[in-house]
């Protein structure tokens, strides 16, 4: 029975040791709702937050503590300590216990690739490891919209709205980046490259059989025809070979008439417009050039009935003298493109009486004569003969150096053979000296030896 008591007084005395320690302590101490592992005092938590929410509960209601539960501090270093004060009176005595709440901060590497990047509606394939990406707008295109939707929803994306893509650059770099909550901004490029312009202009044309002239940047023509032309052939070939060709035939009238040619391909096209003025029934023949004169052209044979000439030269002069008298003496003659001539150049005399106008046209063109080509194959000639010669030298002198090197390789083999000989010789005569040398001087025997120290057998 003792026994018994005294274990039951024991287990008060722990149990009311225990509460009392427990007057001045929280419980359930928890950082952003993750528990803390605490070791008496001393409670360690991680996060991965910027800041933190601290909450614990009261073990004794009567207790206070220096900081209300739910209250929030951010963590500006890897490790924040925060310390808590519980304070309770028991029997007038006052009980206090400071917590350590060690914060540790763990920093996570931000995913820093593209989910996706889409460039002016239209979708790139990205990769992770590429941050340079390239990108073929339309020849018109005047802006750059770039879409960017990184992997990680935490990072922010630092790009323009709108880039700016002038009309007379063929390139263009627009960059943009992903920026962590924390550390370094990681950049990307997109270079657009503009396509060129479907080219629509035409490479030639010609107008029953007349070549005009083309302008790279003009595409209204004027052209005058006679009263006998009611109907034009056009040949009209494009620059680009896969552009098409319209054009819009129609009978002239007597007049101004309009003929649209139109080149175009799948995106653009261009228009050209022929104004044709067909002339009224009227003899023309009144405004010819009664005399046509080039000076220094001997082979030119006028006829004011033809219009279109063609003059060669083996060296085309800057200008020509031209000397132009009209039929009638009221024509007023003027000549255009006679400045700075070249192959292909045309000169237009022009002899306009009253309302009524005729042109003649000369065509300059670069050609050489029989002498310049005679005087071409002659020097041809004369130089194959020279690499003939040539050659055949160089053939003898190889020959003459081979038979040297071979009467050379004679006589070091004779040199050779004959010093061999002498060698042999000597050899020869030496060993039949150290022969006789050694008979000579032989050991007498007690056989009897002739006169001369030769031992008879």
């Amino acid at each position: 029975m003792k026994y018994k008591i005294c274990l039951f007084i024991m287990i008060m005395f722990f149990a009311f040791g225990v509460y009392a320690d427990g007057e001045a302590t929280i419980k359930n101490i928890k950082v952003n709702g993750t528990n803390c592992s605490c070791t008496g005092f001393d409670c360690v938590v991680t996060t991965t937050d910027s800041s933190a929410t601290i909450t614990y509960d009261l073990v004794d209601k009567d207790a206070t503590v220096d900081r209300l539960s739910g209250f929030k501090v951010d963590l500006l270093s890897e490790a924040t300590t925060i310390k808590l004060t519980v304070s309770n009176t028991i029997d007038e005595q006052k009980i206090e216990n400071v917590y350590n709440i060690t914060i540790n901060k763990k920093v996570v590497e931000s995913d820093l690739s593209l989910k996706s990047l889409t460039v002016n509606g239209s979708t790139i394939k990205v990769a992770k490891d590429i941050i340079v990406y390239s990108f073929n707008a339309e020849y018109d295109t005047k802006s750059i919209k770039l879409e960017v939707v990184p992997n990680d929803s935490k990072v922010t994306v630092i790009k323009e709205d709108v880039y700016d893509f002038p009309l007379e650059e063929s390139s263009l770099s627009c960059d943009f980046s992903l920026k962590p909550a924390s550390g370094e901004a990681l950049s990307y490029r997109v270079v657009v490259t503009r396509n060129l312009k479907p080219d629509t202009t035409l490479k030639s044309l010609k107008i029953n059989g007349k070549e005009i002239k083309l302008d790279d940047n003009k595409f209204d023509y004027d052209l005058t025809v006679e009263y006998s032309i009611n109907e034009l052939e056009i040949e009209a070939v494009p620059t680009n070979k896969e552009a098409k060709v319209d054009i819009d035939k129609k009978t002239l009238v007597v007049g101004e008439n309009e003929v649209k040619i139109t080149v175009s391909t799948d995106k653009t096209k261009s228009e050209y417009l022929l104004n044709i003025t067909r002339e009224e029934n009227i003899d023309k023949s009144v405004a010819n050039l009664k005399k046509l004169e080039i000076a220094g052209y001997k082979k030119f044979d006028f006829d004011e009935n033809v219009l279109d000439y063609t003059l060669n030269f083996s060296s085309i002069p800057k200008k020509l003298t031209i000397n132009a008298v009209a039929k009638d003496s009221e024509g007023k003659i003027t000549i255009t493109g006679n400045e700075e001539l070249k192959d292909g150049s045309t000169i237009v005399v022009t002899n306009k009486l009253n309302n009524i106008t005729r042109e003649y046209t000369l065509v300059i063109k670069e050609s050489h004569n029989i002498s310049d080509n005679k005087n071409i194959v002659l020097v041809a000639l004369i130089g194959v003969i020279v690499a003939i010669i040539v050659l055949i030298i160089l053939e003898i002198h190889s020959k003459k150096q081979e038979k040297k090197r071979y009467l050379k390789k004679i006589f070091d083999l004779r040199h050779k053979i004959e010093k061999k000989r002498k060698e042999e010789k000597e050899k020869k005569v030496k060993d039949d000296k150290d022969k006789k040398i050694k008979l000579k001087i032989k050991p007498k025997s007690k056989e009897k030896v002739d006169d001369d120290g030769i031992e008879i057998i």
